[in-house]
Order: C-alpha cells, then structure tokens, then sequence
C-alpha cells in the first residue's frame, strides 16, 4: 500500500502522520441551483503547488505544501542514514555506483556532508530506489 509520504513526498511537521493531510487546491466546479458540483465541470482538474495551505487531520497543524514535503525529506533522510548504519559514508557508498553519472554528481556535494548527499539522491533516484541500492550494496 502506497501511503501519501511515498506518493507525495508530504507528511505532518508536527506528529509526523501522512494519511489525513488536507491541502487547499483550486477546483473546477459547475455551478448549479442547489449549489456547485466538481464531477459536472468540464474541466474537473484540481490545482496545488508548494504554496498552497496544508493542515493535518490528526493533530491541527497548519502550513504549506512545502513545510510538510520539507518534514518528509529530513524523515526519509534520517531513515536512509539509519539504514547506512555500518556501511559507512554516502561517497565511499558513491564510489562503488561512479559508473552512474547521477551518482558521481552526488559524490561531489561535501560541503553539506551525509545528510546533504542522501538528500540529493532521493532527490534525483526517489527514496525507494536508494533504499533498495543501500541494502543490496555489499560492500
């Protein structure tokens, strides 16, 4: 089952659920006499960027778009960098993938240290991919 963290890249700065985020999106509606329908407009599209309001349901904590996808990408990097565990930093794990060119530009970002090059490669592979790489790498 996919959850909202995976499909979205979102979950609650604040309690940390992902399966109750309300986002504020702009919506296509037909009106009617008794009020306004969605599934009636033609263009039934919803719209919503990194800007528009965001509010979890569990606990009440309001924000943007970006403020919850910001809190999924320090989770997903913590759980990456727990999962790195013994088999030491991100670029000697880089080293052993330099025949991928995404990996060797990955190599390069030290200035930030781990956290920066793991949040990098969730950037250009997504998590579930990185994820799968660490616990196949037998180093």
């Amino acid at each position: 089952m996919t959850i909202v963290r995976d499909a979205h890249g979102m979950l609650c700065p604040k309690c940390g659920q992902d399966d109750c985020i309300d986002v504020a999106a702009l919506v296509h509606v037909r009106l009617t006499g008794s009020g306004s329908d969605a599934d009636l407009s033609f263009d039934g599209s919803h719209e919503w960027d990194d800007d528009s309001r965001c509010c979890c349901g569990a606990c009440g904590h309001g924000g943007t778009v970006s403020d919850f996808r910001k809190a999924a990408e320090q989770q997903m990097v913590r759980e990456l960098v727990d999962l790195f565990g013994e088999k030491g930093r991100p670029d000697d794990f880089l080293d052993g993938h330099v025949h991928d060119a995404k990996f060797a530009e990955a190599s390069q970002i030290n200035n930030g240290g781990v956290e920066d090059q793991i949040a990098y490669l969730i950037a250009v592979e997504g998590f579930e991919a990185v994820r799968q790489m660490i616990e196949e790498d037998e180093q």
